[in-house]
């Protein structure tokens, strides 16, 4: 709805000062961002993957004779793409994972990376979703490493039962079930 139907524009800050900057390159790519795709399209479809998973990922397709000039935007779904940190320069490339499995690095210049914020990590976004799952997926994982080391006979466990040393033994198999 309203996100998807924003205006967008462009603004230059002189001084104190901002001024509408008219056609600008960015504007006019916006309002058709491909052949293809519509601006409330782009936006829609960018805003869910970032609900969804915390990230949105726009390929920003350079013209056959100038690789400065950005002729089209394309969005990526962002379970197919992924930061590759590097020491150097933040993020060295961009993994996207096809169709047939096989992976293609991507420079950092012709990707436009939209996240949320994440505690854990500077390059991948944490949605809602994602930040509900973890306490499932530590208590999960705990209560399996529990279950894995105690039944092996070491560890401690989540509790302790006590039973009458006058139990039956099937009543003793069964609590112990």
């Amino acid at each position: 709805g309203e996100f998807s139907s924003a205006n967008l524009f462009v603004e230059e800050i002189v001084g104190e000062e901002r001024i509408a900057v008219r056609n600008h390159p960015l504007e006019l790519l916006m309002e058709a961002p491909s052949d293809h795709l519509s601006k409330s399209f782009l936006l829609s479809y960018s805003l869910a993957w970032i609900l969804l998973s915390g990230n949105a990922f726009w390929y920003l397709s350079p013209a056959k004779r100038n690789r400065d000039e950005i002729v089209e935007i394309w969005p990526v779904p962002s379970n197919r793409m992924w930061a590759i940190p590097d020491a150097k320069k933040f993020i060295g490339a961009y993994a996207y994972k096809t169709n047939a499995g096989s992976y293609l690095r991507v420079d950092p210049h012709y990707i436009c990376h939209f996240q949320l914020p994440n505690p854990f990590s500077l390059t991948d976004g944490l949605s809602k979703l994602g930040a509900a799952r973890l306490p499932l997926q530590t208590d999960l994982a705990s209560a399996g490493f529990q279950r894995d080391f105690y039944n092996k006979g070491r560890g401690i466990p989540h509790s302790v039962i006590s039973l009458s040393p006058d139990m039956a033994d099937p009543d003793f198999f069964a609590a112990e079930a």
